[in-house]
């Protein structure tokens, strides 16, 4: 149900309607919570965001970009396996453009240097990681 939610949340703000995509957003959330499914929270966090930036609602959907960063970064953390974590963010990338962009357009270029040197640093640090397994 809580992807289903989710499904229909996207499909509501791809048509447009974003006060539907919002209500869809918060029921999807609202389920996704009690399975604590985190691959589909962070999707959840990222569309809530781009429905509130598109509202114009720009300091809620930092808000919403923040907690998708924070729960990618919970989630690759928690992954035991080097092999698995290494490129998890890089399939999670466009939170963090949107994010960057975001804080680029509020005017605080230090927060945006911030969250895109995090994703810099963290791709570099995989890509060091795997070498390092290539060559033992």
């Amino acid at each position: 149900m809580a992807v289903a939610s989710y499904v229909e949340a996207e499909i509501s703000r791809a048509r447009g309607e974003f006060q539907q995509a919002l209500v869809k957003y918060s029921t999807a959330q609202n389920l996704q919570t009690r399975f604590r499914d985190p691959e589909l929270g962070w999707r959840i966090f990222f569309g809530r965001g781009q429905t509130l930036e598109a509202l114009g609602k720009d300091q809620e959907a930092l808000t919403a970009y923040k907690a998708s960063v924070e729960l990618v970064e919970q989630t690759r953390a928690a992954i035991t396996e080097e092999r698995f974590r290494a490129g998890y963010i890089e399939e999670r990338f466009q939170v963090y453009v949107a994010l960057v962009e975001l804080l680029l357009r509020l005017g605080t270029p230090a927060d945006a240097f911030f969250y895109s040197e995090k994703l810099r640093a963290r791709a570099y640090f995989d890509q060091l990681g795997r070498r390092e397994v290539a060559v033992i």
